[in-house]
């Protein structure tokens, strides 16, 4: 039976991560717990099948033509590995006024216009040998469209009383409608930086999963361009002979400060840009270790062996009403007090998770005692940098803070507290963002958030325009991002609307299983979501 997207990921990660972490990429918060990451899936499927791939390059050749190569990232984009995508599902179901959903023939022209205005992207990525930052390179090589069908209808993974689609129903949890994935360090400097999976039901009904390099965008820059295809599709005309080339508003696809960015910055700046102490990160000494010969080494003692529980990602679901109560029980009572709905789930959330973990580690003696239980979150630097309108790259500053008392606080204390975090002055400045420019070995580059098995780290998606944004012949019934062998990490979710209408939020996140199972006796949990 052919492999299945999800099943190469796993094996792809199982033998390569360990080189592709200590060879070509900064240090990150997945790198303790990849060795032990489970995807969740709800169902065994064999009925996707891909039928074609097909390479998609600009229509316009010299729109790459125009570009330097190897093509620059910011110092922003280098805080994020290269083996990381951003990944989303759209599925489109049949309407009355729609006779053929998300045309092929059209996706395909298209995703080469858009290619126009995304002309990097058409090239392939490369660990510069002298800083380890990753820069684009072979412009032109194009993108990966891939065709595939499912056999079965779409209402069949749909078992719900209520009708509402869920992502883990989806066929693998919906990583059969991914195209495939290669975390391998071949596969991140040999594939494409974007791709795209069409695949079509026996119903009609169609499921678009998107999958483009985090270190060229981020979640605002991933919809954006998803957006954008769309609003090209749109005006492609189902004839393909009257295509509207230009965007409402043409991306800018250039990162803050590349142009410091490469061999490009003077000594002088670099030396000025290095005197800067930035408070979020820090430099690693180089490693020593090549300098041991193994024969120095003693043998190690014997250890005891503890296999890690599994992580499993679940979907949970805030209704409208349970967000604006526990909005209401998590503002303060101090007069002019406000939360946001982010915040109030976060705290909520943060708590609960932290409770849970505390009742297991005291049914187990081999559960950590004394673990940071930071808690962490992106930020938008858009706004306070002033970039460009439709700009396309990472413009994120990671937040963290560990909160005291947090078994024992009250929940509107615990919401201001993550209140102050998403409101403080960004940590990420343009001193800062010098400062990585100017390093001459990035990998040495450390975030000072704590990544443990107590953490918990979430990231707002509720506002993106992902519905209305990526309207083809009609919007999405649902958009979600499935759980990957790589982004199953214990501790991170993601909050999405949940596509209903009603104003409710759904979240993505995985845990290991032992705290779900506390978690589901937990009343207090229990009183805001459900799933």
């Amino acid at each position: 039976m052919p492999a299945t997207a999800a099943s190469r990921e796993r094996d792809s990660l199982e033998h390569e991560w360990s080189r592709l972490l200590l060879s070509l990429i900064l240090p990150t918060v997945l790198a303790p717990n990849l060795s032990t990451v489970h995807a969740s899936m709800s169902r065994a499927s064999s009925s996707v099948r891909v039928s074609a791939s097909h390479s998609v390059s600009s229509a316009t050749a010299s729109t790459w033509q125009a570009l330097p190569t190897p093509f620059v990232l910011g110092p922003l984009d280098y805080l994020v590995p290269p083996f990381i995508p951003i990944a989303a599902i759209f599925v489109y179901e049949s309407t009355a006024d729609t006779a053929e959903l998300v045309s092929f023939a059209r996706l395909h022209h298209a995703l080469a216009r858009l290619l126009d205005h995304y002309p990097h992207l058409t090239g392939r990525l490369s660990i510069n040998p002298n800083d380890h930052t990753p820069e684009i390179t072979r412009l032109g090589a194009g993108v990966e469209l891939v065709a595939a069908t499912c056999s079965e209808h779409l209402a069949t993974f749909n078992p719900t009383p209520s009708g509402h689609l869920s992502m883990l129903d989806l066929p693998q949890g919906g990583n059969d409608l991914l195209p495939p994935y290669d975390a391998s360090p071949d596969g991140v400097c040999r594939d494409p930086l974007l791709s795209i999976q069409h695949t079509t039901f026996a119903c009609g009904a169609v499921a678009l999963a998107v999958r483009v390099r985090h270190c060229l965008c981020d979640a605002g820059g991933f919809f954006q361009l998803v957006s954008d295809l769309a609003e090209l599709y749109r005006g492609e005309g189902a004839d393909g002979q009257s295509a509207r080339t230009g965007l409402a508003v043409p991306p800018c696809f250039r990162s803050f400060m590349s142009e410091l960015c490469g061999e490009t910055i003077s000594e002088e700046a670099r030396r000025d840009a290095l005197a800067f102490q930035p408070s979020s990160m820090f430099l690693e000494p180089p490693s020593s270790a090549a300098s041991v010969h193994p024969a120095d080494l003693a043998p190690a003692a014997p250890t005891l062996v503890v296999t890690p529980a599994p992580t499993t990602g679940r979907v949970l679901y805030y209704s409208a009403s349970s967000l604006a109560l526990l909005k209401t029980e998590a503002t303060s009572a101090t007069p002019g007090s406000w939360v946001s709905t982010f915040e109030a789930v976060s705290a909520h959330l943060y708590q609960r998770v932290h409770v849970a973990r505390l009742r297991l580690r005291a049914l187990s003696p081999t559960n950590p005692s004394s673990l940071p239980l930071d808690f962490l979150t992106p930020a938008s630097l858009r706004a306070f940098l002033a970039l460009a309108p439709h700009y396309f790259p990472n413009a994120l500053s990671t937040l963290s803070t560990t909160l005291p008392n947090l078994a024992t606080a009250s929940l509107p204390s615990l919401a201001t507290a993550v209140h102050e975090l998403t409101h403080a002055p960004p940590v990420l400045t343009s001193d800062t963002a010098r400062w990585i420019a100017a390093q001459p070995d990035k990998s040495l580059i450390r975030d000072r958030f704590r990544y443990s098995e107590w953490s918990l780290m979430l990231s707002s998606w509720a506002k993106f325009d992902m519905y209305a944004g990526a309207r083809f012949e009609t919007e999405p019934s649902l958009v979600g991002t499935p759980f990957t062998a790589i982004s199953t990490l214990d501790g991170l979710g993601y909050l999405l609307p949940d596509g209903r209408g009603e104003g409710g939020l759904a979240l993505y996140l995985a845990l290991k299983d032992p705290v779900w199972a506390v978690l589901e006796e937990d009343e207090e949990y229990g009183r805001y979501a459900t799933g």
